[in-house]
């Protein structure tokens, strides 16, 4: 088996308008082989979709604010609270993976040429394995996101014969209670409450192997787990409950991927 790294930078947003949009880039390099994609999907409330695909990294820069360019789109992340720590979600001596929510609560402003600035909520966050597939203890990920106008949530639930769970509360770690997505959970931490969520409505759900057609034969060069991933991502408006009584409102984009 030859070495593999697989960097991945995701982001998202809601926008005023409802349009929810869904962005990544990634290199995945296994031995001398280096493949390189990025992705924008775009999904508006009346239910059309534009999904716009790329054979090469998006150009980034990181800074006080993350920008991505995509065409003639430009994407612009700006942090309204703290990050995640780096997490190290697993390690053994054949590699690790490396999580970290960047921007778990971010304004976002995107910009087309010809039209009016778009802007919203949303997300940013980075990947790192360098760890083959048949190695990670993982057969079902749950992942989702909370951001309302003052608070962020981020959570990780991991089936598994060792299940393993993580959870931010506006970057600090904090504790998941009983797990009931699509409809609720609570938590503890600096502040304790419950996410209760509204009707879902599905952005993705397809088989990864329909996106990497793009690859064309190079996807066969992929690892089995990640060609023949399932994934469903859904967003759904809700609200945190504290149990001072208080209350946050927002959205919730969160995931579930089968790996093979």
């Amino acid at each position: 088996m030859g070495r593999l790294r697989l960097d991945k930078h995701y982001g998202d947003a809601i926008l005023d308008d409802g349009t929810v949009v869904i962005f990544y880039s990634a290199t995945l390099r296994l031995g001398l082989l280096a493949l390189h994609y990025a992705s924008l999907a775009t999904i508006r409330p009346c239910g059309t979709r534009e999904l716009r695909q790329w054979l090469r990294a998006a150009p980034m820069t990181h800074g006080q604010a993350i920008t991505a360019r995509c065409g003639d789109i430009a994407l612009a992340w700006h942090s309204r609270g703290a990050a995640t720590p780096d997490v190290v979600l697993h390690d053994e001596p054949a590699g690790a993976l490396h999580w970290q929510a960047r921007m778990p609560l971010a304004e976002v402003r995107i910009t087309r040429a010809g039209e009016s600035e778009a802007t919203g909520l949303g997300y940013f966050e980075t990947l790192a394995i360098d760890l083959w597939p048949t190695r990670w203890p993982i057969r079902t990920l749950h992942w989702g996101r909370f951001t309302g106008r003052h608070t962020s949530l981020v959570w990780i639930v991991w089936e598994h014969e060792q299940p393993r769970q993580w959870l931010f509360l506006d970057g600090v770690p904090a504790c998941l209670g009983h797990f009931d997505l699509p409809r609720s959970f609570a938590f503890t931490g600096a502040a304790s409450g419950t996410l209760i969520c509204g009707p879902a409505r599905t952005l993705i759900a397809q088989p990864v192997s329909q996106r990497l057609r793009l690859l064309g034969p190079l996807r066969y060069g992929l690892p089995a787990m990640i060609r023949n991933l399932k994934e469903e991502k859904h967003m759904a408006p809700a609200r945190i409950a504290f149990s001072d009584g208080s209350e946050d409102e927002g959205y919730v984009i969160f995931e579930k991927i089968v790996l093979a």
